[in-house]
């Protein structure tokens, strides 16, 4: 099975950042890799590997080409947003989700029925885990 390695920067519950080496299949969705499967992860850091809890993921800093991709045929809401986690750590950019009529508003998308936010920021993306949020504030 082919596999992509992808550079990422993991944050984790208690505010630790690493750059890790991820093995992603080219095909599958990254937040999978956080979302379902065994408790534990495998990562490179340093040329190690490296096995991570998933519970303890609170944000994946990724390339914009690797995180999950909205129908751009369907209705869009764009927010931009200061996301602090309860690490303290914080993510800015813009939130962006399906908003059929009548769910435009920023708790909209925070009250969705998906365990991550996508944060688009200037020059990376953010695969936010929701349980490790604090709170969010509209920019």
């Amino acid at each position: 099975m082919p596999i992509d390695m992808v550079d990422a920067t993991l944050t984790l519950h208690d505010g630790e950042r690493a750059d890790v080496l991820l093995f992603i299949p080219p095909t599958e969705d990254i937040s999978r890799l956080v979302t379902e499967g065994n408790p534990f992860v495998a990562m490179v850091r340093g040329g190690i590997e490296y096995f991570v809890a998933r519970a303890a993921v609170a944000c994946l800093e990724l390339p914009p080409d690797r995180v999950p991709q909205l129908d751009q045929e369907l209705p869009i809401a764009r927010r931009n947003a200061r996301v602090k986690l309860r690490c303290g750590t914080i993510v800015e950019g813009e939130l962006r989700w399906i908003s059929p009529d009548g769910q435009q508003r920023t708790a909209d998308a925070l009250n969705v029925d998906v365990p991550y936010l996508v944060v688009h920021g200037a020059a990376t993306t953010y695969l936010v885990m929701k349980a490790h949020v604090a709170s969010v504030v509209e920019a």
